[in-house]
């Protein structure tokens, strides 16, 4: 490629952001938020934080919130303080395996002497731990099954306890 081309590629590369800016990513954050993330492990992109605190500002209803994969708790509990920051009652539903990639064809993480089976176990006792904590007065519904699971279920009407706060009886009628 000559210097030429690449020249001509800058340009008009610069011109597309002139035309057509990139989005910025809307940052928030509270001192909450900051303590919980110290304490609560998750994999929650820092932007999310505006669209979830945008979402629970503006729900149209009462309907059922729903969060498919919750992993240690992290946004279940961003789910929480923001509900409690708007006033929100509608429930939380969530729902999660912890069924990780890789686990099927290994019976260890990586080079390490941890077994998937025993990480399951300590993910989703986290998860437990961390809802009990940060959510305490709000507490999720949640459900250990895969979202295509939980919406057989949902469908058939049927579903089972799994966790604090959580009795069928009450997600059938939050539905």
């Amino acid at each position: 490629m000559s210097s030429v081309q690449k020249l001509a590629g800058r340009a008009l590369r610069r011109a597309a952001r002139i035309i057509d800016p990139p989005q910025v990513t809307k940052i928030i954050s509270d001192d909450y938020l900051a303590w919980l993330g110290f304490a609560n492990a998750g994999m929650l992109e820092r932007g999310n934080l505006y669209s979830i605190d945008y979402a629970m500002g503006h729900l149209p209803s009462s309907a059922p919130i729903l969060e498919i994969g919750s992993f240690c708790g992290l946004s279940t509990n961003v789910i929480s303080h923001f509900k409690s920051k708007y006033g929100v009652r509608n429930p939380l539903i969530t729902c999660d395996k912890w069924e990780f990639e890789g686990a099927d064809t290994c019976l260890k993480i990586a080079d390490s002497p941890i077994y998937f089976s025993d990480y399951k176990k300590f993910v989703r006792e986290s998860y437990i731990r961390n809802i009990q904590m940060f959510s305490q007065d709000d507490l999720p519904y949640t459900f250990e099954m895969t979202a295509d699971e939980l919406f057989a279920a949902w469908r058939a009407s049927w579903m089972c306890w799994d966790g604090p706060g959580l009795w069928e009886d009450r997600l059938a009628s939050a539905i």
